[in-house]
Order: C-alpha cells, then sequence, then structure tokens
C-alpha cells in the first residue's frame, strides 16, 4: 500500500523499485490522495503498465486517511507499506514474506537506511540473523526507542493485525498512534538488520518543519499508549513513561515558549513528572537517561541542546540509528 501525494520527482523511481521485486505475487495499491502535481497522471501510467497496480484517487485528507483506503481495498494475506519516495531493495518482499513463512510469524521487520539522496539507495547485502520475540518484548523495544519503531514502513504484518489496529485520521504522528497496538496483538515478531528498505529525509516533510500546534497530537499519542500499556502490559509501564518523556523533550526544543506558555508548562510538567523513573530505568538508552539527569539541573539548557543537536544533524547530514 502506498500512499501518494505530490512527489512527482521521486514517484517513478518508488515504483521501479516495487515492480522490479523478485517476489511477484504482491497486490500494488497507489492511492493518490488528492496531488495537485503530476503523481496522479504517473500512477495512472504505471497501473496501465503492470496489472498488478490498482490506483485510486481521493480527496487530500492525509496518510493516514490514504492508508486506511487502501487497506480496505486490500486483499493479500499479508500488508506492507512503502513511501512514495522511498525506495526498497529488489528482494524487500521475498525476504520479508520468507522469514514470515519460516518463523510462523505476525510481523516481520528488516532494516533501514536513511538517506539524503536517492543516489545512497544502493542494496545492501547484509544477511543477519533473524531475532524472534513476543509481541510484548517488540513493545517494549519500541516505547525505549532501540531497534523497532513505530513507523508502519520496513515490516510486514498480518492483514487482520492491520485492518483491527487502523491508522488514526486527521492527526499527525499517526504511525505512533497505532503501530503499538499492532506489536500488542503479536504472538510472534522477527527483526533482522538486513537492510531492505531506503528512506528517504525529505526537508519539506511536516514533521521536519517548524512548530506547529498539530504537533501536540506526539503527547496525545504518547499519553494514550501509557494509559493502553498501564491497562494491558503493567509490566512495560517504566517504558511507556520513557516514551512520554522523550516526546515532551522532543516538542519541548522546538515549541516556542512565548507563543505557546500553557503548552510549554505542561512539558515541564510531564519531564518532572517522568524524569526520576527515566533516570532509575537500567533498560533506558544511556542518552535518554542522561537527558533526564540533565533536566534536574536546567530543562531550559537541554532545550537549546535539542536544538543544538537537531540544526547539526540537519546541517552535516548525520544518519541517525533510530
Amino acid at each position: 500500500i502506498i500512499p501518494v501525494y505530490n512527489v512527482e520527482k521521486y514517484l517513478s523511481l518508488s515504483l521501479e523499485s516495487v515492480i522490479s521485486q523478485s517476489y511477484y505475487n504482491i497486490e500494488i495499491i497507489l492511492v493518490d490522495d488528492g496531488s495537485n502535481d503530476k503523481s496522479g497522471v504517473i500512477c495512472d501510467e504505471y497501473e496501465k503498465k503492470d496489472e498488478r497496480i490498482k490506483v485510486l484517487h481521493t480527496i487530500n485528507g492525509g496518510a493516514a486517511t490514504a492508508r486506511n483506503v487502501g487497506i480496505k481495498c486490500s486483499h493479500g494475506k499479508y500488508i506492507c507499506f512503502v513511501d512514495a519516495d522511498d525506495i526498497i531493495s529488489n528482494d524487500y518482499i521475498e525476504y520479508l514474506v520468507g522469514r514470515m513463512e519460516e518463523f510462523n510469524l505476525d510481523i516481520m521487520i528488516c532494516g533501514y537506511k536513511k538517506v539524503y539522496q536517492i543516489t545512497q539507495c544502493t542494496t545492501v547485502d547484509k544477511q543477519s540473523p533473524v531475532k524472534i520475540m513476543a509481541g510484548a518484548e517488540a513493545l517494549e523495544d519500541m516505547l525505549y526507542r532501540k531497534k523497532l519503531t513505530a513507523g508502519p514502513c520496513y515490516k510486514i504484518v498480518v492483514r487482520e493485525i492491520v485492518e483491527n489496529n487502523k491508522f488514526p485520521e486527521a492527526r499527525l504522528y499517526e504511525d505512533l498512534g497505532c503501530v503499538y497496538k499492532w506489536f500488542a496483538s503479536a504472538n510472534r515478531v522477527g527483526y533482522s538488520e538486513k537492510v531492505g528498505y531506503f528512506y528517504f529525509m525529505r526537508e519539506n516533510s511536516c514533521q521536519h518543519s517548524e512548530f506547529c500546534i498539530k504537533k501536540w497530537d506526539l503527547i496525545e499519542f504518547s499519553k494514550e499508549i501509557q494509559l493502553f500499556v498501564e491497562n494491558n502490559f503493567p509490566e512495560q509501564v517504566p517504558a511507556s513513561m520513557n516514551r512520554l518523556f522523550v516526546s515532551a523533550i522532543q516538542l519541548l526544543k522546538d515549541m516556542p515558549k512565548k507563543q505557546f506558555p500553557d503548552k510549554y508548562l505542561q512539558l515541564i510538567h510531564i519531564i518532572k513528572e517522568t524524569r526520576k523513573e527515566v533516570v532509575l530505568d537500567k533498560k533506558a538508552k544511556s542518552s535518554t537517561r542522561f537527558m533526564a539527569l540533565l533536566s534536574y539541573f536546567n530543562i531550559n539548557f537541554l532545550s537549546f541542546m535539542g536544538r543544538q543537536y537537531s540544526f547539526w544533524i540537519d546541517k552535516l547530514k548525520i544518519r541517525m540509528k533510530y
């Protein structure tokens, strides 16, 4: 399932990587989410070229709505999501499906690579062992932001799990609002570091743009996760507090204090309420525990450090590990 919105510069390269898969038996659903460039035309051209492609043109509703439309129209045993400006290796589907069948998995995840130029999308032929974990363990790993992420891509999932846990619409960070439920619903999850997905970093994407109040959805989803975990996986409460703490730090560095004073104070409150748990949590990443410790000395300085870190990550085009 590929949501498409104003990506005419990248779409053909992405679709070529999908139709060139070594695993042929796939249904390719392109959801043109009200594009006003040539993306819709390109989708139609590819539909004529490949009988496996089905194009759906919809009114613009966002990536979550487009993905949900694709889910509703899909028929496969498994579901994969690819963003329309990303590229997958030619053995991507074959590898994921093969591991699903071999290990009787509900979700299989491969490695990915963040790239800033399409030319960096070179196949990484790295064979890596598959780590098998229970759904609760995968959920914990995601909340601690270790190997697993809340992104819907570079994963293959049995369709029932995706159907029962669709993307929340008309909100930012919609991935965070549903992928944790995928892990929670799974019995067996597999993970391999073999890189099969290339994630193109575009500067004009919403989550890499200036602060807007809709980004508060990150906090709302983090709170929803905390409540969900308390009710269903009480042993994972420290991990959910870790996720909430990190979400508050992420917003704090971007939020203009004078423009949103009430929200800013709420972030400060969240940090103070969760930091002790994070500092004492040996499962948390050392960098997260350090931030929590630093917050005891000067939260505003922590915000400044976060802004500097983001600046140099973008300036130097450093690829982060998560």
